[in-house]
């Protein structure tokens, strides 16, 4: 049951800010989605929502205008989420979800917020994060916008938007769970870059190799179309967060609708991937096609060209967006060890001049001198 809501602000980590924007900045023509991790506090008679991590989510479908994740894939969020409190010893569990608004404003449209709402019906705490990037000004510069909302129903009207306010807590820039976590952006992305490549070569232009029991795929091209595809995105799947953006409706956010792929099917294909990721295709199956050249057409091979160039460039460029943001990690780390550098030899300092007073039992004599150490 929903309860009341009592949500007064939100405290994010710096460190988890800083995984959410390299997750945003890491691809300029796609929106990204995940799953926000903490929990809520009591503080008097309101209560705080306090984000400690993310869950990071391979999407099953990526546009410029669109992004969706598979229904399991909020089931994994919360396994994930338990395994944090087993080994950590503190509460965690799913308290919102994030995506990009890029090249266009912050602010969540009336179908963001509706489904904001519709997760709120499960615990009206439950709140929304958007990073709005790639969006320049006037002056011709990037701004990067953040912000937490929820929303409210208004008889006979749109969901009304609720801004919440929240801070940054400014702790360990690189913990024991944020490098991983970080490290893991351009993994899921590249899983999901290989997945769409694969699907854009045509059936006949790949063969198994020997000795292999990897059954053929099924070729999943639409009604009418036949022979080799442009890149090609995952299919739409049942009942999944999913965020569609446009300047119209800037940043429009819908529920996906059944498809056409049986319920026993999805729970196969679940079971052979990995990290419980929506992937079609399982790495072994992967690993053993070859792709046949003498057996495809020139129309299917001049796709295959393209298509694998659409390959490289977008691998290419997730490594080049992600150089920055883990660099400044680093510079991050930097500045933080030399801080509690400073901080140590200041009570160094402290103590050495405790231990020469002359209040100090057992005089000087006895002392000493480390500050040539």
């Amino acid at each position: 049951m929903s309860r009341s809501s009592t949500l007064s602000r939100v405290l994010v980590q710096s460190n988890v800010l800083h995984i959410l924007l390299a997750h945003a900045l890491s691809t300029e023509k796609e929106e990204i989605m995940g799953m926000l991790m903490g929990d809520w506090i009591t503080e008097g008679s309101t209560e705080i929502a306090r984000v400690d991590g993310v869950s990071l989510l391979t999407r099953s479908e990526k546009r410029k205008d669109r992004v969706e994740i598979g229904p399991e894939q909020l089931t994994m969020a919360a396994i994930e989420a338990e395994e944090i409190s087993k080994a950590t010893g503190k509460t965690t569990r799913v308290i919102g979800w994030y995506h990009s608004h890029p090249h266009i404003t912050v602010f969540p449209s009336h179908v963001d917020l509706r489904t904001q709402l519709s997760q709120q019906l499960m615990d009206s705490r439950f709140i929304g994060m958007i990073v709005s990037c790639f969006n320049k000004d006037s002056e011709l510069s990037n701004k990067i916008q953040v912000t937490c909302f929820q929303s409210r129903p208004d008889d006979g009207g749109p969901c009304q938007h609720i801004k919440l306010p929240f801070s940054v807590l400014n702790e360990n820039p690189l913990d024991s769970l944020t490098l991983p976590k970080l490290l893991e952006i351009p993994e899921r992305i590249f899983d999901e870059q290989r997945q769409s490549f694969y699907k854009s070569i045509p059936i006949s232009a790949t063969s198994t190799t020997a000795n292999t029991s990897v059954p053929a795929r099924k070729e999943s091209t639409s009604k009418g179309t036949k022979g080799s595809r442009f890149f090609s995105l995952s299919p739409t799947r049942a009942f999944s967060f999913s965020s569609s953006s446009s300047k119209d409706l800037e940043g429009d956010t819908v529920m996906s609708p059944v498809d056409d792929i049986s319920s026993g099917e999805q729970a196969s294909k679940r079971s052979k991937s990995d990290r419980g990721s929506m992937d079609d295709i399982p790495a072994d199956e992967l690993n053993t096609k070859m792709i046949n050249h003498k057996a495809m057409s020139l129309p299917d091979r001049m796709t295959l060209i393209r298509n694998s160039g659409v390959y490289v460039q977008s691998l290419s460029s997730l490594v080049d967006n992600l150089v920055g943001p883990t660099l400044q990690m680093l510079v991050d780390r930097e500045q933080y060890n030399q801080s509690m550098l400073e901080a140590l030899q200041a009570q160094k300092q402290a103590l050495m001049y405790q231990l020469k007073s002359p209040g100090f039992v057992g005089g000087d004599k006895d002392l000493v001198d480390f500050s040539e150490l």
